[in-house]
């Protein structure tokens, strides 16, 4: 038997000194626009995707992708970028981010129990994205969220710290489970889009 085209999780940790600006900053970009977006998000707040934000993180998560994960001396930065703030009972259904090369996200508050984060076995997910499409509901708008939701959809589980930052392909199914504190939690997501890789690519099918 052989297994091929495996999911590969990143897992890394950053010094949480930038913590504290980036939650003041967050809190006022959410000031100017209190409605936000409304993605896979229920309940919590999600900023706009520009990639003028965040400009320190961003080049620390570039160095990330580049010089760790793919031994590039390039700099390439997150095509999109975003805040998220989970108050409590807020969740992110299960989804993908299909124009992504390499997804992520930094935790930048995370209180005791205010949520996990999964990744969907991708079979699975596509078996109840048919669903939801053939009975005309939404399957994912399950107000449950319990052990035997998570091990239906055979998700593996994560609990982040302050700090971590996970890398992920964009076509990894994932989610994150509701918020049971009273307090915020709070992430940065992002998107290595595949336009971003563009000259490299090129570059090798020259060579």
């Amino acid at each position: 038997m052989d297994k091929i085209f495996p999911s590969h999780i990143y897992k890394f940790n950053i010094d949480t000194d930038i913590n504290k600006d980036l939650i003041s900053e967050i809190y006022q970009l959410k000031e100017k626009d209190p409605k936000g977006l409304r993605r896979t998000n229920r309940g919590g707040w999600h900023s706009d995707t520009s990639n003028s934000k965040f400009k320190e993180l961003s080049k620390l998560l570039s160095e990330i992708v580049c010089r760790k994960i793919l031994n590039l001396d390039d700099d390439i930065f997150p095509g999109d970028i975003w805040a998220n703030i989970n108050p409590k009972d807020s969740f992110n259904m299960p989804h993908i981010h299909n124009a992504a090369y390499f997804s992520g996200v930094y935790y930048v508050k995370v209180p005791e129990n205010s949520g996990n984060l999964f990744f969907v076995n991708p079979f699975f997910f596509r078996q109840l994205v048919m669903e939801e499409k053939k009975r005309q509901d939404i399957i994912f708008e399950l107000d449950k969220f319990t052990d035997r939701y998570w091990s239906l959809i055979r998700a593996v589980e994560y609990e982040p710290k302050e700090g971590d930052v996970y890398f992920f392909m964009g076509n990894t199914p994932h989610a994150v489970s509701k918020n049971l504190n009273d307090d915020d939690r709070i992430s940065i997501s992002f998107n290595f889009n595949i336009d971003d890789f563009e000259e490299i690519i090129k570059g090798d099918s020259n060579g």
